[in-house]
């Protein structure tokens, strides 16, 4: 399956995003490395959530984490944390 070009150009110019707002003094291939293992920590986060989904009261569980998430980002906006 190919994947339309519009969606090729939009992955493009955010990993562009990413590699400008790299500052000067930073190491590229562990910034690389960071982004890489970020982005696979919240793959299994999502998937692990996903799972939950298959037990009985899977569906609580998943809106407490909505809620959780909620809160700690109302917190961290009420509280100006930076």
């Amino acid at each position: 399956m190919r994947i339309p070009l519009w969606v090729a150009v939009i992955v493009i110019y955010h990993g562009y995003a990413h590699g400008v707002e790299l500052p000067e003094s930073a190491n590229p291939f562990a910034c690389a490395i960071g982004f890489g293992t970020s982005t696979g920590l919240l793959h299994l986060c999502g998937i692990g959530i996903g799972f939950l989904l298959g037990f009985p009261g899977g569906k609580y569980l998943n809106r407490g984490f909505g809620a959780l998430i909620a809160l700690v980002g109302a917190a961290f906006r009420c509280c100006n944390v930076k």
